[in-house]
């Protein structure tokens, strides 16, 4: 599995996350061997930048940051799209506001084209990936964000679940997008393992061990919101990565 790159894309994710982080520029993105030139998807409450070269197009849509994105996330209502099919109100808005920039601004022409997104840009991400050729979507803690499953041929689904992550289970009555066999699902476990694609029977048990330690002092409580910070994500996949050096 990718976790090099998965690592990577999560400090990306916390660069452009910055308050001053500048709107457009060049700059090296790990993992990436040249420099990319960058801009932010301007009329869009959802922050999304789009770096490119001439190898790769990386769009990147950050996490729930302000009021503004906390307003996307409680718009839950059903929405009806000609290509998705129904999907969370919110998400599925600023889906097509990125769509419609990148549909008049950017020609993928033939370079590898990777989403990355973390909670509610994880979710944005998995929509935007539904209208346009996508290589590789990777999240980290993705709510649930459309009614149907699909298969999206030829692109690549990573889903990162961090152990007791509860946006990542947050269901407002939707679901993942794609189906199950087409997406690889990596489950950070409490003991910093990365479990692929497993069973739901050995996530909720992982979990309700973890649980019934926190009864007894043993490990922390109100895991299920800390486990969903970037910096979490970041800091378990950097034991995987070293686990697998």
């Amino acid at each position: 599995m990718p976790y090099n790159q998965l690592l990577n894309a999560c400090y990306t994710l916390k660069e452009c996350s910055k308050e001053d982080f500048p709107s457009n520029g060049t700059k090296y993105v790990l993992g990436v061997p040249n420099a990319m030139e960058y801009h932010q998807v301007p009329d869009v409450s959802t922050e999304t930048y789009i770096f490119e070269n001439n190898d790769k197009v990386l769009i990147v849509i950050t996490g729930t940051k302000d009021f503004d994105d906390l307003l996307v996330d409680l718009r839950i209502q059903e929405e009806e799209d000609s290509v998705i099919g129904t999907a969370h109100e919110g998400f599925l808005t600023s889906c097509n506001h990125i769509h419609e920039y990148i549909q008049n601004n950017i020609t993928f022409g033939g370079r590898e084209t990777i989403i990355i997104g973390h909670s509610l840009g994880g979710a944005v991400g998995k929509l935007l990936s539904m209208k346009l050729r996508i290589d590789r979507v990777m999240t980290l803690g993705e709510p649930n964000s459309c009614k149907k499953k699909r298969i999206v041929e030829g692109t690549e689904y990573i889903r990162v679940i961090n152990n007791s992550d509860i946006v990542s289970r947050i269901a407002f009555f939707y679901n993942h997008g794609i189906k199950d066999k087409h997406e690889t699902v990596i489950y950070l476990d409490r003991n910093g393992k990365a479990i692929i694609n497993p069973s739901r029977r050995k996530v909720w048990k992982d979990i309700l061990i973890g649980k019934i330690l926190v009864i007894f002092g043993k490990e922390r409580a109100f895991d299920a919101f800390r486990d969903h910070t970037l910096n979490s994500y970041i800091h378990r996949l950097s034991d995987v990565v070293k686990a697998h050096r």
